[in-house]
């Protein structure tokens, strides 16, 4: 994965709402005053300095104090549209404004609070001024310590009829349940906001065209599926765009696409939009106007003369993935892109594939393809079969006894060769020619410890699909220590080990009886759902934010819906774990790579992020680790050997 130098920006993709979009940015002057004093309570130069984001769902203002949080307001929180503030102080609407808007003048019911002190924390919605009340209410999501101070207020606005006009005025969903006013503010406020080096009017009219599509025409917030269809246009209309040839690296290169591709770029739990174009000499990579702030690093080019890998891989189930690997080790630098369909995923394969060497170009991964297991049990069988025929004839020709040659194909059967896998997978079309190759020359450079276990599990983590750019298809390393209390680790103990000839579901007797027990009595036949043994899976974007939240803040969060999960529910021992792994009747997740390589820094709180408290009253901190390692970095070295 890719990372850029610069200042550090507190904004981010993993900020925005699923199915939001960012737009752009500019830098601004954020001023909050009394809406009855616009434009009087302004004073040029007192206002708090920063970047103004505007997205497709509302606009967020990425302050320079670090202490002070990254602001959002949502456009279904807004009262009205964004008016404008013209040179000679009037508050106009927007169609009135012309050319003279000088400024934006948003009022809105709530603003959200994120990024507090500069570290990633729950947002904060904060209740401004809702009609009715004595002030805001500002309430962190998933904060429990409020609830008594809210039913009294509730309840009163209840008995007199105005909690759901009051909701409704505020541009609130009154379905929901909303806090009651806390820290007074007097008056209701406005934010003003003067652009530094741009014109107010572009922006305005843009603001003004997100905020009608937010909106139904009784002023109520739009349907997301309208909101959708309302902005697809706006950002097809940025996404395109002609390719920028002064990022060509020679002079002489010459194009190969008639016009830039439009592909996603896949960080972890967010994506950027950009536009690919290949040159007879590199792939290059270039930003669009959507999905592209300025604090986010620069997409990197990749000539073919560097990749060492490109693998075909599937996004949601969708054969449009491409991964893109150039340099090996600690230097090498991965890019996961999603193209618009298979055909042009495959458009950019052959061009590829006519400019990199043999053994570069990966083809479909060993996954089965969805609906299609067949495959999978057709060369298994066709496979063994071959390797008992194959026994069988040895043993025939080298003299011995029937019942002999049957026990040696007996044999074959039970440990198919991976050479036979391998060419019975080709044959029904499962696993390309140059994949095949490189599975069985790995397979026997572990068997004769040319390379490592942990190189090998990397190799065949990729070859299935998997990928550390992709939390919905990461790569999985299993437990393989048993032992996590003792003072010291005898690596000599069998009971050190966990049994890897089970799966992780199947390692406690009692559990998988108790399973297999659950699994008899659940409902089958026409219309119902086939009966399962395992309720989870072993990997999921989910687990690995689990384990990786000190390192991943951001996109916990994001998942968790703008909050840090139940703090007792955190990663917070390694022992801990492992014995809800082998007990607990829903939780079967393997292990992440990083509990194998690294430094180990994803098991300490570095950031000094307030996870939450523990019901003991602790604060969550680093992970627990085992008592037979003296520190993170020997956790890991120790798990490696």
């Amino acid at each position: 994965m890719y990372s850029g130098g610069g200042k550090a920006s507190r904004f981010s993709l993993d900020l925005l709402d699923e199915g939001e979009h960012h737009l752009g940015e500019l830098q601004a002057e954020w001023q909050t005053v009394p809406g009855k004093s616009v434009p009087d309570g302004l004073k040029s130069g007192s206002g708090n300095s920063g970047k103004l984001h505007l997205t497709t769902a509302g606009v967020f203002f990425e302050p320079e104090r670090l202490a002070d949080p990254v602001l959002k307001v949502a456009f279904v929180h807004m009262r009205r549209p964004v008016a404008a503030l013209t040179d000679a102080g009037e508050v106009v609407d927007h169609a009135e404004a012309g050319g003279r808007a000088s400024a934006l003048v948003l009022q809105a019911a709530m603003v959200t609070h994120m990024m507090a002190h500069g570290r990633p924390s729950p947002y904060r919605d904060v209740i401004v001024d809702a009609p009715g009340a004595a002030g805001t209410a500002g309430v962190a999501r998933g904060s429990g310590d409020i609830r008594k101070a809210v039913k009294a207020k509730l309840q009163e606005l209840r008995e007199t009829g105005m909690a759901a006009g009051w909701l409704r005025s505020a541009g609130l969903d009154a379905s929901k349940q909303w806090w009651p006013p806390a820290a007074p503010l007097r008056g209701r406020t406005a934010a003003v906001v003067r652009l530094a080096h741009a014109s107010a009017t572009e922006p305005l009219a843009l603001l003004a065209r997100l905020f009608s599509a937010a909106h139904a025409a009784d002023g109520s917030p739009a349907a997301p599926d309208a909101v959708a269809t309302a902005t697809q246009a706006l950002v097809a209309e940025r996404w395109r765009g002609e390719f920028d040839r002064s990022l060509l690296s020679g002079f002489s290169e010459r194009l190969v696409l008639t016009e830039p591709m439009l592909v996603l770029v896949v960080e972890g739990t967010s994506v950027r939009r950009c536009r690919l174009m290949l040159s007879d000499a590199a792939i290059y990579l270039q930003p669009s106007g959507v999905d592209n702030p300025s604090g986010a690093a620069p997409p990197p080019s990749f000539p073919y003369s560097r990749l060492t890998r490109v693998w075909r891989r599937r996004r949601f189930m969708r054969e449009t993935g491409l991964e893109l690997v150039s340099g090996s080790g600690q230097s090498a630098v991965a890019v996961l892109l999603e193209a618009g369909s298979v055909g042009e995923r495959e458009q950019l394969v052959a061009e590829i594939a006519q400019r990199v060497p043999d053994g570069v170009l990966m083809g479909e991964s060993l996954l089965f393809r969805a609906g299609r297991r067949a495959p999978h049990d057709a060369a298994t069988g066709a496979a063994a079969a071959a390797a008992g025929e194959a026994a069988a004839a040895a043993g025939a020709a080298a003299g011995a006894s029937a019942a002999e040659s049957a026990s040696a194909a007996a044999a074959s059967l039970a440990d198919v060769p991976s050479q036979l896998l391998s060419q019975a997978l080709r044959q029904v079309g499962w696993l390309d020619e140059a994949l095949a190759r490189t599975v069985v020359s790995r397979c026997r450079q572990w068997q004769e410890g040319g390379i490592s276990t942990h190189e090998y599990l990397t190799f065949l983590n990729a070859a299935a699909g998997r990928s550390r750019l992709d939390l919905g298809q990461y790569p999985v390393f299993p437990w393989v220590l048993a032992d996590y209390a003792s003072e010291k680790l005898d690596l000599k103990a069998p009971a050190a080990f966990r049994d890897l000839s089970k799966p992780i579901g199947a390692l406690s007797p009692s559990r998988i009886a108790s399973l297999r027990e659950r699994v008899k009595h659940m409902p089958a036949g026409e219309g119902e759902e086939a009966p399962f043994l395992y309720g989870t899976h072993y990997s999921t974007p989910g687990y690995v934010l689990y384990f990786r939240v000190r390192e991943l803040p951001e996109g916990h969060i994001r998942l968790q819906s703008g909050k840090f999960d139940n703090a007792d529910r955190m990663f917070l021992s390694v022992a801990a774990t492992w014995e809800g792994v082998l007990n607990h009747s829903a939780d079967f997740k393997e292990l992440t790579p990083e509990f194998y390589s690294g430094d180990g820094r994803f098991l300490r709180n570095s950031r000094g992020l307030d996870l939450g408290l523990l019901q003991a009253g602790e604060s969550v901190g680093d992970v627990e680790l085992p008592p037979w390692c003296r520190s993170p970095r020997d956790f890991v070295r120790r798990m490696r050997e």
